[in-house]
């Protein structure tokens, strides 16, 4: 039940809060090892393999490419152990999305099958 109930199994961190978007667009891209790197720098993720990692730690909620995003709505939630890994996190993943004014030309779901 660890799907349904994951909540249960899983630690919580004490600082839970959404970043909300500053300005109006649409979300056009995404430097998604940016925000993997952002998540492995807050402890959630491994540098070495003797790195242990905190389950409590990342990100959730991110918005999806081709999103509209008005000022004051939520860009991802942070699950931080403390206000600078908080900070940290946030300016990160800030820097990872690209807004722009206009939609970006939407994407094939599958762009090669491999026989």
């Amino acid at each position: 039940d660890f799907m349904d109930r994951y909540d249960h199994y899983l630690p919580k961190a004490p600082i839970v809060r959404d970043v909300l978007a500053d300005e109006a667009g649409y979300l056009c891209s995404m430097q998604t090892r940016d925000v993997g790197v952002a998540v492995v720098a807050m402890g959630g993720g491994r540098r070495t393999r003797e790195d242990e990692i905190d389950h409590a730690v990342g990100l959730s909620n991110l918005v999806s490419i081709g999103a509209e995003i008005k000022p004051g709505s939520r860009l991802f939630t942070v699950h931080a152990n403390d206000e600078t890994m908080f900070e940290q996190a946030r300016s990160s993943v800030i820097a990872a999305l690209g807004i722009g004014s206009q939609p970006p030309a939407p994407q094939p779901i599958v762009i090669e099958r491999i026989g």
